[in-house]
């Protein structure tokens, strides 16, 4: 019953929305028409029936733009079936009463037409609803023309008739286009609604189930966009992250393909803000709350790689942090989307190196097949080194820079008065041998737990409260995460 009353209110809401613009476009050109002809025709129009009919019509039609928020569909049906009954009726008036001339009645089926169509465009309903409506409308405009020669009823009739069918027309095509469209946004169980986001694999976009009614976050990947071979891919390894429980990892609800081949994968959606935009409005962050992140990233991380599966797009924009179980900052490591099982054939074979340069691990440059869990902990050292400084590491202005940074350069040194140990895991995670790195996550999140512990629910919470409130849906935007080719 709540899923009705909400589809109920929605419909209403858009119906209303669309009557209310007919009605504007409808009375203003009335008005319009009425002051033209007044200008033209002289004072006696003021008050002819000729002139009081287009009054009549756009005083109807100006009602429409006067609907409140509380009407249901059923009478704002009605309210629009009045509303056109009336207009023929002031267009019957314009045409037939008083002293009429010929085109004065001209007028009058032309000006029927015109609303008919008008409302067939802007107003959704059914062909056979537009049809009825057009038909009872044209009445009073057209049985006038019984008393007239036959010459003059046909035309009436044969117009009438035009502009009745004309109506049901275009309402069936824009009712047709605009069931496809709600079509092309159903994606089996769930719904499309707004576009939140894009990244180097796809779109992400806020949707809800349709029948649990649950926001979510749906990311789309076209086989144009991607390549059908990498989707194939993508589809395996989403089944095997679809499968981590972590807390700290973003949950993954379902994954499917549409009817024309685009693969998508629906998640959790998180109200919160990622540590990218964190830094670059806040400035670095404390180190005990750095700590208290990369405890929780290292959680996530630490189930993943004993599953055998690397993230290998660890960075600031794929960490969010959010309010789960009446805490804040609660760390959500986002997008597996790259994740890649030990041991299987590597991005290679799809054409280059995937992940996000400012990030990569040096053998992920020089070789793509050694990449393992060890490359995600370098990542996250850039990630600690991110925090802590508030700027990367490695910021060469050309993938050959950058790279060549990542092979050879040793990280520029951190700011002073930073704790001994979380500076010491960070750089030793930047170590260009993989050997020479923590063997585990797990380890890491040991050495700066105690760290981690001087920052408290309190601090957080009196942190969240000096800043705007986290949005309803955390925007995916992973412009960064670039396809590169291994370097020669």
């Amino acid at each position: 019953m709540l899923l009705s009353a909400s589809s109920r209110h929605g419909e209403a809401a858009f119906l209303r929305e669309r009557l209310q613009i007919f009605g504007r476009i409808g009375a203003g050109l009335s008005v319009v028409f009425y002051v033209v002809v007044v200008l033209l025709g002289g004072a006696a129009w003021w008050t002819s029936p000729q002139g009081l009919g287009i009054l009549i019509v756009a005083a109807a039609l100006a009602s429409l733009a006067r609907l409140g928020p509380s009407r249901t569909k059923p009478s704002l049906r009605r309210q629009e079936a009045v509303v056109v009954l009336l207009a023929a009726g002031g267009c019957a008036m314009h045409g037939w009463m008083g002293e009429s001339a010929a085109a004065t009645r001209f007028d009058a089926v032309l000006a029927l037409g015109q609303i008919l169509v008008v409302r067939a465009v802007l107003i959704p309903s059914s062909w056979q609803r537009s049809a009825a409506l057009g038909g009872v409308a044209a009445l009073p405009v057209v049985l006038p023309a019984l008393a007239t020669d036959r010459l003059t009823l046909g035309l009436f009739l044969g117009w009438g008739l035009v502009a009745v069918a004309v109506s049901a027309l275009v309402s069936r095509v824009v009712h047709d286009l605009r069931r496809r469209i709600d079509d092309a946004k159903r994606l089996g169980r769930y719904v499309l609604e707004a576009k939140i986001g894009e990244g180097g694999m796809g779109e992400v976009y806020r949707a809800r189930h349709a029948m649990l009614r649950r926001p979510t976050a749906i990311k789309l990947l076209r086989p144009e966009q991607a390549g059908e071979e990498a989707i194939a891919r993508f589809e395996q390894e989403v089944q095997r992250t679809a499968q981590l429980t972590h807390p700290n990892t973003v949950a993954v609800y379902d994954y499917g393909r549409t009817a024309d081949g685009v693969f998508y994968y629906a998640m959790e959606l998180l109200p919160g803000l990622d540590l990218r935009h964190l830094v670059q409005g806040w400035g670095p962050m404390d180190p005990a709350r750095i700590a208290h992140v990369l405890v929780q990233v290292c959680g996530s991380l630490q189930e993943a790689h004993d599953a055998g599966l690397v993230h290998r797009d660890i960075k600031a924009a794929n960490v969010l942090l959010t309010r789960r179980g009446g805490r804040a900052d609660v760390a959500k490591v986002l997008d597996f989307g790259l994740v890649h099982a030990v041991g299987e054939a590597s991005d290679l074979s799809f054409g280059g190196v995937v992940g996000t340069p400012a990030y990569l691990s040096p053998e992920a440059f020089s070789r793509p097949e050694d990449v393992d869990a060890r490359s995600d902990l370098y990542a996250l050292g850039v990630l600690g080194w991110f925090l802590m400084a508030g700027r990367l590491p490695f910021d060469g202005e050309t993938l050959p820079a950058l790279c060549h940074q990542h092979l050879f350069e040793p990280p520029p040194p951190l700011p002073a008065g930073l704790p001994a140990v979380l500076a010491e895991v960070v750089l030793q995670c930047l170590r260009k041998e993989p050997a020479d790195r923590p063997a585990r996550a797990s380890d890491i999140a040991a050495r700066v737990a105690p760290l981690a512990a001087d920052w408290s629910d309190a601090d957080a919470e009196a942190w969240w409260a000096d800043v705007p409130r986290p949005a309803a849906d955390q925007p995916f935007d992973n412009s960064e995460t670039l396809e590169v080719a291994p370097p020669t």
